[in-house]
């Protein structure tokens, strides 16, 4: 706490007047980060001009890069929040902004199956292979970063859903 006050520069007791302790700082902290990776999720498929493929690619870039942009936030959400792509709500950190964000995707698979750009498979299911998808990927990136770049990483992602939902 002395640490984050010095770098604020602000006093140990203003800190304090914040947050109780340093686990309330985590939280608020990564409650913002979640919450801004979110807006950016919103942002980029609250496009329905677009066709839905074109939507989800931009979508990866968009969450791939920011993850790998911050990835202290990138190793707690792999370390404390749970299997991405399971529904286990007791173990996920920040359960409504990944309820928000699953709803949609659903809906653009759901425009994508319509359209014809997306097999017909069960939307819950597509959502949850993207996210395993993105978990693997981007674990391998922080393990090994230096290692595999970004773009790599992104290309991956983007190849793989490619292969799994477009027709």
């Amino acid at each position: 706490m002395q640490d984050i006050a010095a770098d604020a520069k602000v006093s140990l007791r203003s800190v304090y007047g914040v947050a109780d302790g340093k686990t309330t700082l985590f939280y608020a902290v990564h409650e913002a980060r979640a919450s801004d990776l979110l807006t950016r999720i919103e942002d980029t498929l609250s496009d329905d001009t677009q066709e839905a493929s074109t939507t989800l690619m931009r979508m990866i870039v968009v969450v791939a890069t920011f993850l790998m942009d911050h990835p202290e936030f990138l190793r707690v959400q792999l370390r404390e929040g749970g299997t991405w792509a399971l529904e286990e709500t007791d173990r996920h950190l920040l359960v409504d902004e990944r309820h928000a964000s699953d709803r949609l995707l659903e809906h653009l698979f759901r425009r994508g199956i319509r359209s014809g750009e997306f097999y017909a498979e069960d939307p819950r299911m597509m959502v949850a292979n993207l996210r395993a998808i993105e978990q693997v990927q981007l674990a391998a990136w922080a393990a090994r970063r230096g290692r595999i770049s970004k773009k790599a990483t992104i290309e991956s992602i983007q190849r793989q859903a490619s292969r799994l939902f477009c027709t």
